[in-house]
């Protein structure tokens, strides 16, 4: 299989210069069920899974939550954070970098 989606300083700079028209919104997929949605002036990351914790801490039974790729973005791409809800996998929602 061939991966072709983009990940790291690719990733961010296609999302950084996508131009979103009024009432639309761009969409990308960062795995898991993680999304980035873009609308004209605001970008927002929902349920990001950017890491393997669940592997690493032998959470749940062996392989069920492995990841599918690996996460297409370092958490420290993006800065500031607000807690939307917590449980073991997902710990906060980032807010974008930029």
């Amino acid at each position: 299989m061939i991966n072709t989606y983009r990940s790291g300083e690719a990733l961010l700079l296609e999302i950084e210069r996508t131009v979103v028209p009024d009432n639309a919104i761009a969409m990308w997929n960062i795995g898991q069920e993680g999304y980035i949605l873009k609308g004209r002036n605001q970008v927002l990351v929902v349920d990001p899974y950017l890491t393997d914790s669940i592997e690493q801490e032998n959470m749940g039974p062996k392989g069920l939550f492995v990841r599918d790729f690996p996460p297409p973005v370092e958490p420290s791409a993006f800065r500031g954070l607000t807690l939307s809800y917590v449980h073991t996998f997902t710990r906060i929602t980032w807010m974008w970098r930029r």
